[in-house]
């Protein structure tokens, strides 16, 4: 996607202008290594700077947000509303 994603509904999170939502569930056992193995494997490099990648969990109703800047890889998980509305709001700009 290269829309500016609002993602201020996300704790600590900047608006992003790259935001990925991966076709593929992940199991939630993932944490770090395995969700960036999975973005690997999907795009053929590693997970980026400043990009966001957005796995749906097998059977959960929550989400898991891998994001990488200068400093560090973080991932971040939303139960609920606020994983719903994130995924809202990346179908809504894939559009």
């Amino acid at each position: 996607m290269e829309k500016l994603i609002d993602t201020g509904i996300v704790p600590h999170m900047e608006p992003l202008r790259k935001v990925y939502l991966m076709p593929e569930p992940a199991d939630n056992r993932k944490s770090f290594k395995g969700l960036g193995d999975l973005v690997e494997a999907d795009t053929g490099q590693k997970a980026l700077e400043d990009v966001a990648y957005i796995f749906l969990i097998k059977g959960q109703e929550h989400i898991k947000i891998l994001t990488r800047d200068e400093r560090a890889t973080s991932v971040l998980e939303l139960h609920g509303e606020k994983a719903r509305e994130v995924i809202r709001i990346c179908m809504e700009a894939s559009k």
